[in-house]
């Protein structure tokens, strides 16, 4: 692997630890849309969602939106981290007792989930089942 390789692939990490990051607990708003702005490609898709497919960075920034507006406590835990040429997935699972303590609504169910982000260049232009908790658990699918 060239020098270069080595460089393009850990910026593609950091890009990509920032935003899985971003959706493990909380943000502002304005942290959430520039952040999300920095990041992910105009073009985006997500694929896999409780809103099911959301088409370019500003259905993201909405879906963000308004989870954490319904949840404004809901966190999640990330066990593992995993990068392979252009994508990068994370091992995720909801943080209940976080949940749970602080809401009176049905917990989401447990289990581990992955999240599976893909770079073009500087820029994340898809990801698969984001944190999402309330899809059911054997709705996993296969990622291309």
């Amino acid at each position: 692997m060239t020098k270069n390789a080595l460089s393009d692939r850990a910026f593609r990490e950091e890009v990509g630890l920032r935003y899985i990051r971003l959706f493990t607990q909380p943000r502002p708003s304005e942290e959430l849309q520039s952040t999300i702005d920095e990041l992910v490609a105009g073009d985006h898709i997500t694929y896999h969602t409780s809103w099911g497919t959301l088409l370019g960075r500003n259905a993201l920034k909405e879906y963000a939106e308004m989870i954490q507006k319904a949840f404004p406590c809901l966190s999640f835990d990330i066990d593992h981290i995993a990068s392979c040429d252009d994508t990068m997935y994370c091992q995720w699972n909801v943080d209940e007792t976080h949940f749970i303590q602080r809401t009176n609504s049905l917990a989401p169910e447990a289990g581990r989930r992955v999240m599976t982000v893909r770079f073009m260049h500087d820029r994340i232009i898809k990801t698969w089942q984001p944190c999402d908790p309330w899809l059911p658990l054997w709705s996993d699918q296969h990622i291309p």
